[in-house]
């Protein structure tokens, strides 16, 4: 799938219900898809822009407004990462309406490996008495990588 080859994201490549591709000369060049939030799945109300990505040194002029025909007709929340774009302004030309700023956050990381720091918590990596979580997460040779904060977007669907 194209969004397992340019997004960022830890990829997941199974199927989706609610994708859509940009194609250029019978290539894939953009790709747009939707889910259920991680946290909220029994939630019928709503789903999550989950992918919405570009081949490398690829831009077109209102592609993202076309892959947004695929959404599914529901609500739908977003967010964005403040360290690729500082506006989200993307949303904002899809109809999306900001909901919330968050600060700075961050992930554990070791070499290629990318852990929560929710997956990280003291109760579930096993700390020793009077270890802090960073003391324990270093000792298992992961360090924090900070964030630029994020914000939450929403679409109504009417």
């Amino acid at each position: 799938m194209m969004e397992c080859r340019y997004h960022c994201k830890d990829p997941d490549c199974g199927h989706c219900p609610h994708c859509g591709e940009y194609n250029y000369k019978n290539e894939i060049i953009g790709a747009m898809s939707f889910g259920k939030h991680h946290r909220q799945k029994n939630n019928i109300n709503e789903c999550v822009l989950t992918r919405l990505c570009w081949k490398n040194n690829v831009s077109v002029i209102g592609g993202s407004k076309r892959l947004f025909h695929y959404k599914p007709k529901t609500n739908i929340l977003s967010w964005s990462d403040n360290r690729w774009s500082l506006t989200g302004g993307v949303y904002s030309r899809l109809g999306f309406v900001l909901e919330k700023e968050y600060s700075p956050d961050y992930i554990y990381v070791k070499g290629k490996i990318h852990k929560s720091k929710q997956s990280m918590m003291k109760s579930k990596i096993c700390n020793k008495e009077n270890q802090t979580e960073k003391e324990r997460a270093n000792e298992l040779g992961f360090s924090r990588l900070w964030d630029c904060g994020k914000k939450k977007w929403m679409y109504k669907y009417d």
